[in-house]
């Protein structure tokens, strides 16, 4: 949203100084590119510096966690799915647990135009 329409975080800083700061509201926002957030909204020059009561950082499932995506996946095939995906849900919802692991790459990792395509480069560039 904010990479869309840069004026966002002077929206939300406004309409807190104005209206929300004194009341019972919470403003939550999230996203998956902390560098973005910590850089582009929560910096000391920006426009919602300062303005944060706390943080929270979710961490990647861990390994059992991950493996309940997979309930048909042999241990095998569920040890490789996590080495490829990790534990990050959204990775994780993006494989169709009906197909092998092998189909799985194809489908969501080696094709262009599908989510995890791009994030290989999208990582290596943060």
């Amino acid at each position: 949203m904010c990479k869309s329409n840069k004026s966002i975080p002077s929206i939300l800083q406004n309409i807190w100084d104005a209206q929300l700061e004194d009341s019972n509201i919470m403003i939550v926002l999230c996203g998956s590119a902390m560098s973005f957030i910590e850089k582009e909204l929560l910096a000391e020059k920006n426009p919602l510096y300062g303005r944060t009561t706390g943080i929270y950082k979710m961490k990647e499932m861990g390994f059992y966690e991950a493996a309940r995506f997979f309930p048909n996946y042999s241990e095998k095939d569920k040890i490789y799915a996590y080495a490829v995906l990790g534990g990050i849900p959204h990775y994780l919802s993006q494989w169709n647990p009906e197909l092998s692991v092998g189909e799985n790459i194809k489908r969501n990792i080696l094709t262009k135009g599908c989510t995890l395509y791009s994030e290989v480069e999208f990582l290596l560039h943060k």
